[in-house]
């Protein structure tokens, strides 16, 4: 891992640190908290264009890394209308679906789409083997998503929060399958390593996104959590692997 690399990596965890005794800190962890997400995505929005700038015009993976980054600035959008609705509203709990959980949806949309594009682009050939882990993580991530989302439903859930709900389950189950897929097409090349970090980052946003849904569906968001944690970790990994990835692309100009 490169000097950059390793220090925005030990920032992202010492600007964590707190978060993991917010009883010790009162109230205000709560706006620490806020505004370490905010700094995490818009970082993250820096750190993508950078690769995607360092990038020639033809290069499939300015795809990738501009779709990201689209996606990072989306869901810094979000929860910054997720932040003044609740401060607006004397901090009553924001109601599930939001506009902001529109922006946070994109996200997805944005780094699956940039993935896809990346595939098609490039005509990777996926191995047998990442068609059926990919197939297999798909339909384990749904069928977790759908347990945990079940737990939090109650009788006053809308039709609305219930097709939201599933809506980003299936989006977030789809991009964790094209990261995988690519992942096995590209593995032990130049790029390998920076994409299961991408992977990874993925991942913990996935997990984070549906056990945040599950607790808004049930009316209990409201501490700070692992959940408010797993965003920044998630961003976190997606800049280090952005990092990452410019490196490896001009060692192999040079």
């Amino acid at each position: 891992m490169n000097n950059r690399a390793f220090l925005v990596g030990l920032v992202w965890f010492v600007s964590l640190v707190p978060m993991f005794f917010m009883g010790m800190f009162g109230d205000w962890i709560e706006y620490y908290v806020g505004i370490i997400q905010l700094l995490a995505a818009f970082l993250t929005v820096y750190f993508c264009f950078d690769t995607s700038r360092a990038l020639d015009s033809d290069d499939p993976n300015k795809i990738v890394w501009n779709y990201i980054s689209l996606g990072s600035l989306s869901w810094g959008i979000g929860l910054l209308i997720h932040i003044i609705t609740l401060e607006s509203g004397l901090r009553a709990p924001v109601p599930f679906p939001w506009f902001s959980d529109v922006f946070c949806l994109m996200f997805t949309v944005f780094a699956a789409f940039g993935l896809f594009l990346f595939w098609k682009k490039l005509e990777i050939k996926i191995p047998k083997w990442g068609w059926i882990v990919a197939g297999i993580f798909f339909v384990c991530a749904v069928v977790w998503s759908i347990f945990v989302a079940n737990k939090g439903f109650t009788a006053n859930t809308t039709n609305l929060a219930f097709i939201a709900t599933y809506v980003f389950i299936i989006t977030d189950a789809i991009l964790l399958s094209f990261a995988i897929m690519l992942a096995s097409a590209l593995i032990g090349g130049m790029l390998g390593n920076q994409l299961w970090i991408l992977i990874f980052g993925f991942v913990v946003y996935y997990a984070g996104e549906q056990l945040y849904i599950s607790a808004v569906n049930a009316g209990i968001h409201g501490n700070i959590g692992l959940v408010d944690i797993s965003w920044p970790v998630a961003l976190g990994l997606i800049s280090i692997s952005a990092i990452l990835t410019k490196t490896a692309l001009q060692k192999s100009f040079n």
